[in-house]
């Protein structure tokens, strides 16, 4: 009886010891504060209303609306970059050049208890108490052709797309551990009266006491003084085309197109820049019945913004035969078809959906965050302040 009570200490010691030992790898979600956020998708359209053969930055149909909060002890000061996702291209022969993946920054105060929101369009309200108005996102491209470039999906809109980061930093513009802000995006448009919102992507400081400096200033790394970037990205969507059926017969609900926004979280906004990474998708789909497709992904650089469809047919019913499908998604190093580095990506969908509540048929848009898988790392270099150490 000795020699068992003795076997039990000792393999209740063992559990014990195995448990405090293991180690939890801290990845980034959608659903904790954070030091860093990743806001994957902003968007904003303009359309011609005035029917007047050219579109002015007054003629705003579409607008994303940002939020931002500090939940932490004091006031804080934030950077942010504000990218344009799209590529470098010519506009009306060469008259109007479009930069591509270029960026602005700003670093402003954010107080204590200070919900903050701005719209992108025009950057107001702004941050901090009174509030402080930030750049416009149109900055970014605007050329005497009009606000934005014409849209890649064949509108006769004008748009302008890409994403914007925010993290924490001191008086030098030195990054920190301040693991208490939060925020949201909600995509407005008000021509066909559709909104949708999500949550951005946070990473928490895991190293250092809050306010501290962590790292060295200038790089954040995700992996070593931020929680890593999930290394896939998981999708669980509706076929484009299915027909959806309730217990009420007399209901349907359509799936109309959905929308994949992706962004290589590895970054470089310092002027010295080689530019941004290019990655090529591998991606990986199932339907209902567990059959698998596979077929060649496409390359990008920087930022991406397709319907599921136009990467392929297969997300549609017709192609798929299930109504419901997954995909996982990773950003694989490549030679053919293009150059492409191993890449950590973070992102969002926004899916259409028709429903028909007593025979007059309704569009909205519902966004979600993709899911994290495992994990990799990845850094953020841009120019504080105060110089590198």
């Amino acid at each position: 009886m000795r020699n068992a009570n003795r076997f039990f200490a000792l393999h209740s010691a063992f559990c014990c010891a195995a448990i405090a030992t293991a180690q939890i790898t801290p990845v980034a979600e959608t659903s904790h504060k954070g030091s860093l956020l990743f806001f994957p998708r902003v968007e904003l359209r303009w359309a011609d209303l005035n029917d007047d053969g050219d579109i002015e930055v007054d003629e705003l149909v579409q607008d994303t609306v940002i939020t931002l909060s500090n939940d932490g002890p004091s006031a804080v000061r934030v950077f942010m970059l504000a990218f344009n996702g799209d590529p470098e291209e010519f506009e009306d022969g060469d008259s109007c050049f479009h930069k591509g993946c270029n960026l602005f920054d700003y670093v402003g105060p954010l107080t204590q208890e200070n919900p903050c929101y701005w719209s992108m369009a025009s950057g107001r309200p702004g941050i901090g108490v009174p509030a402080i108005p930030l750049p416009p996102f149109s900055v970014l491209d605007h050329t005497r052709c009009g606000p934005g470039r014409p849209d890649p999906e064949g509108s006769k809109d004008r748009v302008l797309r890409g994403f914007l980061v925010v993290f924490a930093v001191n008086s030098a513009e030195q990054q920190i551990r301040w693991n208490h802000l939060t925020g949201s995006a909600t995509i407005v448009n008000y021509r066909d009266q559709l909104a949708s919102k999500y949550l951005p992507w946070s990473f928490r400081a895991i190293v250092g006491e809050q306010g501290a400096v962590i790292g060295k200033p200038g790089g954040l790394r995700m992996g070593k003084e931020y929680d890593f970037a999930p290394g896939k990205l998981l999708l669980e969507f509706f076929a484009e085309d299915a027909v959806l059926r309730t217990a009420n017969e007399g209901f349907e609900t359509a799936i109309g197109t959905t929308d994949l926004t992706l962004v290589i979280a590895s970054l470089d906004a310092r002027a010295t820049s080689n530019g941004p990474l290019t990655t090529r998708l591998d991606m990986a789909v199932h339907n209902q019945n567990e059959v698998r497709f596979s077929f060649n992904a496409p390359c990008f650089t920087c930022w991406l913004h397709e319907s599921l469809t136009s990467i392929h047919l297969v997300f549609n019913r017709t192609f798929m035969q299930t109504n419901a499908g997954k995909v996982r998604i990773d950003g694989r190093s490549s030679t053919t078809p293009c150059v492409g580095n191993q890449a950590a990506l973070l992102g969002v969908a926004v899916e259409q959906i028709i429903y028909d509540p007593n025979g007059l048929p309704r569009l909205d848009m519902v966004s979600s965050p993709l899911v994290g898988l495992e994990s990799e790392g990845a850094i953020i270099r841009y120019s504080p302040t105060a110089p590198e150490e």
